[in-house]
């Protein structure tokens, strides 16, 4: 799935806000290098797999 410009900057101020107060969970089949498919901003896709990393837990299929 690929975001807009305005559409990515969105979805970024909502997991920043939630994070913030609450935990977040996100599911994807990509991995986080493939994300540039759909955050086209390279500095923003940083930003968001950032937030969603940080002292978080990632799991993965075995």
């Amino acid at each position: 799935m690929e975001l807009d410009k305005r559409g990515a900057e969105l979805l970024f101020q909502v997991l920043t806000e939630r994070e913030e107060k609450n935990s977040v969970a996100i599911a994807s089949n990509d991995s986080f290098g493939s994300w540039t498919k759909t955050f086209t901003d390279p500095r923003l896709c940083a930003a968001v797999v950032d937030r969603l990393t940080f002292g978080g837990n990632r799991t993965r299929k075995c």
